[in-house]
């Protein structure tokens, strides 16, 4: 799971993101968390998006499995 947060977001406070991600961390598969600088809750569909969809798509890339890569 990724987590994205913004220390400007005030429908989602920073602290309320690093809590959900703390709670994340004791699930079995990988968790992140990003903080972004600057940005509102609009994430995604504010300014700057493509920064967040290349977050987004990296942490996939890590993550997925490949063909070769059997599943857990």
């Amino acid at each position: 799971m990724l987590v994205i947060g913004s220390a400007t977001d005030r429908l989602v406070p920073l602290g309320v993101v690093r809590s959900e991600y703390a709670k994340q961390q004791r699930n079995p598969h990988p968790t992140a968390l990003v903080e972004v600088p600057h940005r509102g809750h609009s994430l995604t569909i504010d300014h700057g998006w493509p920064e967040i969809a290349q977050l987004a798509a990296d942490y996939l890339d890590d993550h997925l499995p490949t063909p070769e890569t059997p599943r857990p």
